[in-house]
Order: C-alpha cells, then structure tokens, then sequence
C-alpha cells in the first residue's frame, strides 16, 4: 500500500490550531471507522493531550450518517453539528476530509457563523476545498502524485522484478504538506 502520512500530518494540523490558542476543538467525521480516519483521529487527539487538553476540552463529532459520500444526507448532517456545537461550543474544528469541511462550511455559514470570525476550521485535504469555498481553507495536502507514482513502482517492480516475498515492502507512508489559510484565527491577541 502507499498511503498519506495522517497521522503525522493530522498532528500538525491540529498543532496549527493550537498555536493559534484555540483549547476547545472539535474533529468532525462520520461514525464509520475508517483506518484513515481512524488515523487521522490519532494525531489529532495526540496533539491535544501532548497540549495538556483534557478529553473534556477537544471532542470528536461522529455523525451518524449512512455512506461516506452523503451529499443527500445533509439536512441530516448540518442538524447533527448544530446540535454538537450547542452541546460543546468549541472555538475550532477540524474536519477529516474535504467533504466534512464543505459541509461543515455550509451547516456553519446557514446558521450566521462565519469562519474564522465564529469559528476556526481546519480540514484534511484542502486542495479541490480551496476551489469551492470563497475562503482559504487551512489544512492538509497529501502528495498525491507521489503516491501514483511510488505506487505504480511498487506494482511495476512486484510484475517485472522476481523477489522473494520476504524482500517485499509492505507499504509506504508519503508525508504530507501543511497549507495555511484564512481560515484560522488566532485567538490569543
């Protein structure tokens, strides 16, 4: 396999949030455990308890949704985060994809909250983010074109090249690049 660095790269970001005082945050996901959501949590609740947060301080917003692409789930989505910020008013979120951050931009921006006045936000996968929403998203960018092509030379070398399967590498884990944004306020001034 060959595969983003979430965990590290989740870890920054989320560290960027943090920078930026920011004590109450929010990652926002579906329900469903995904390993590379589950990865992604990883870094992010890592860098809240190497901050010293308490579980209390930053949350994770599961909603219960039933694909991962659920672009007709949501109504369902925006009244499941209405109804997590009301519970836990957090300063900051950040959002395990691009999808989740489009929605959450929306869902937000429907109830009169403006980013990063209202709130911060953060997300994994900001590239075809930043062409759909008026705002810089801060976030991550896995290097996808390096992932292709260590991938195809994985495969290409696995076909053409006799190895023992001992000698095979069983994955690879690309870094991934912090972008900033508008959409992060420093909330320490």
């Amino acid at each position: 396999y060959v595969t983003s660095d979430n965990i590290n790269a989740s870890y920054k970001l989320t560290r960027v949030l943090l920078e930026n005082g920011h004590r109450s945050i929010a990652f926002v996901s579906g329900n469903t455990h995904i390993s590379t959501i589950e990865e992604r949590y990883a870094g992010f609740s890592q860098a809240c308890y190497d901050a010293g947060l308490k579980e209390g301080n930053f949350f994770r917003f599961g909603m219960d949704l039933q694909q991962e692409d659920f672009r007709n789930q949501f109504d369902a989505f925006e009244q499941q985060l209405m109804a997590y910020l009301k519970a836990h008013p957090v300063t900051a979120l950040f959002a395990a994809n691009d999808q989740f951050a489009k929605a959450s931009w929306i869902a937000l921006k429907n109830a009169g909250l403006r980013i990063p006045e209202d709130i911060s936000l953060g997300s994994y996968d900001v590239d075809n983010l930043r062409k759909e929403v008026p705002i810089r998203i801060a976030g991550v960018r896995q290097n996808f074109y390096e992932m292709g092509t260590m991938a195809a030379n994985i495969l290409l070398n696995h076909i053409f090249i006799s190895r023992p399967q001992e000698d095979m590498q069983l994955g690879t884990i690309v870094p991934a690049d912090i972008l900033k944004g508008d959409s992060v306020r420093n909330i320490n001034s």
